[in-house]
C-alpha cells in the first residue's frame, strides 16, 4: 500500500538535541535523502537550528521544505497550527514524540494517532509524568515504547490496549558517516558527551578524575585530556565552577559541540555512566562508530548495546579505582588490539543497529494505523 503521510511532531518545548530528537529526526531525514517523502517534521526553530548545526544533518536544507515550524511555544498556537494540519489532509498520521496529542486539538482523529514514549525505565517518570502517559497511550491508535519493560507494565496497566502496544527494535546509526580512524591517529583523549546531571553520574565522574589522572600518569600514560562534550542542566553549580579544584592538577575541557564526531574521532575512552540505563544511548552508539572504546556502568539493560569483547563495564556506584582499572585497560591496548576492538564495535552496531530495521518498524506501523483507520 502507498505510505501514508505522516507528521512526526516534537512538543513546543523542545528546543535542545538529545537520543529521542536525534533518533526521529534521523529518521526524517534518511529517508528523505533516500527520496521518500511521507514524513514531515514538526518542531520549534531552535530545535531546527541545532539539528541543521550538527554534523549528522548536513543537508538539512535541502529537506528543510518537509518542515513546519512552531513559531511560538505557546499551547493555543501549537493546537492552531496541529488543526491546521489536520484540515489540509485528513488522511495523515501525526506521531507525538514524549508529548501525548494535546486536549487542545479534539479534531485530531484517534485512529490516526502514534505516540512514543522514548524513557528508558519508569524511575525516569514523575507521578504526573505517568498521567500525562496513561492520557497519551489512551488518545492514540498506537503507542511506541523503547523499553519492554515498560511496555509491558503499561500493558498490565491497559490491557485493552495491549494489542496497540509495541517495542522498537532500537536506536540506529549511520556508520557510513560515523568513521573511526585508526589507533595510531587518536590522542590519549577520554570523553563524557551529554547534558550534565546526577542520572548520567557526570558530576561522580568529575569527582573521580584528580585520582584518575594520578594512577593513570603513574602507570605511564601520558597527555591525558578529560573532555565534557555538552551543557549544564538546572541540578546545581555549573560543571565550570565544579571542576575549579580538579583543574589544578588534570586537563579538563568543557563545551559545547555542535560536531561532537570531531572529539569523539580523536579520543580512545568514552564514558557512558548513567545510573540506570545506558540502552540505547545515542551518544553511546556515535562515540563506538567514531572509535572510542567505552566504559559502561554496568546496569539495565546496557549489555544489549555494549558488550565485554570491546567495552569495559564498571558497577552502578563507581569509584575512582573502577574508573582508573577501565581507563587503563583501554589506554594499554597495542594499536593493533584497539583496532580489532573497535572494529568488533562496528560490526556489533551493524547487526543490531541499523537504519533499516527502524525505519521498517516505524513505517509498518504507520500503514497498520492508516489501514485500521479506512477500514
Amino acid at each position: 500500500m502507498t505510505r501514508p503521510h505522516t507528521y512526526l511532531v516534537f512538543p513546543p518545548g523542545i528546543e535542545t538535541i538529545g537520543g529521542a530528537e536525534k533518533r526521529f529526526a534521523g529518521l526524517w531525514y534518511r529517508t528523505g535523502l533516500e527520496g521518500d517523502s511521507n514524513l514531515t517534521l514538526v518542531g520549534r526553530a531552535p530545535l531546527f537550528e541545532r539539528l541543521r548545526a550538527g554534523d549528522e544533518f548536513a543537508k538539512f536544507d535541502t529537506l528543510r521544505h518537509r518542515t513546519v515550524t512552531l513559531e511560538s511555544p505557546s499551547r493555543a498556537a501549537y493546537g492552531l497550527t496541529l488543526a491546521r494540519l489536520r484540515a489540509t489532509d485528513r488522511r495523515a498520521i501525526f506521531h507525538f514524540i514524549n508529548e501525548p496529542p494535546t486536549p487542545l486539538i479534539p479534531v485530531l482523529a484517534k485512529s490516526r494517532t502514534a505516540f512514543s514514549l522514548t524513557a528508558a525505565s519508569v524511575t525516569n517518570y514523575s507521578r504526573k509524568g505517568l498521567a500525562v502517559s496513561i492520557f497519551g497511550c489512551l488518545n492514540s491508535g498506537a503507542i511506541d515504547f523503547l523499553d519492554d519493560d515498560l511496555a509491558e507494565m503499561f500493558r498490565r496497566w491497559l490491557p485493552f490496549r495491549r494489542q496497540d502496544i509495541t517495542t522498537t527494535p532500537g536506536s540506529f546509526i549511520d556508520l557510513d558517516f560515523f568513521k573511526a580512524p585508526p589507533a595510531a591517529q587518536k590522542k590519549n583523549n577520554l570523553v563524557f558527551l551529554g547534558t550534565f546531571l546526577e542520572r548520567k553520574q557526570t558530576f561522580r565522574l568529575l569527582e573521580t578524575l584528580p585520582a584518575v589522572q594520578a594512577a593513570l600518569t603513574a602507570r605511564g600514560h601520558r597527555n591525558l585530556a578529560f573532555s565534557f562534550l555538552g551543557r549544564d542542566s538546572n541540578e546545581g553549580a555549573p560543571l565550570e565552577e565544579r571542576a575549579k579544584a580538579a583543574r589544578q592538577t588534570v586537563d579538563i575541557r568543557i563545551f559545547f559541540a555542535d560536531r561532537p564526531s570531531d572529539a569523539l574521532s580523536e579520543a580512545k575512552v568514552f564514558f557512558s555512566l548513567q545510573k540506570l540505563e545506558n540502552y540505547p544511548s545515542k551518544a553511546l552508539l556515535e562515540a563506538m562508530a567514531c572509535g572510542a572504546l567505552p566504559i559502561v556502568t554496568d546496569v539495565g539493560k546496557s549489555r544489549l548495546i555494549a558488550r565485554d569483547d570491546f567495552a569495559q563495564f564498571v558497577p552502578q556506584d563507581f569509584t575512582a579505582e573502577d574508573i582508573i582499572r577501565g581507563c587503563d585497560a583501554i589506554l594499554s591496548f597495542s594499536p593493533e588490539a584497539f583496532d580489532q576492538k573497535v572494529a568488533a564495535a562496528r560490526a556489533f552496531m551493524a547487526k543490531s543497529f541499523s537504519f533499516e530495521a527502524m525505519s521498517s518498524y516505524y513505517q509498518s506501523m504507520y500503514e497498520r494505523l492508516a489501514a485500521r483507520a479506512d477500514t
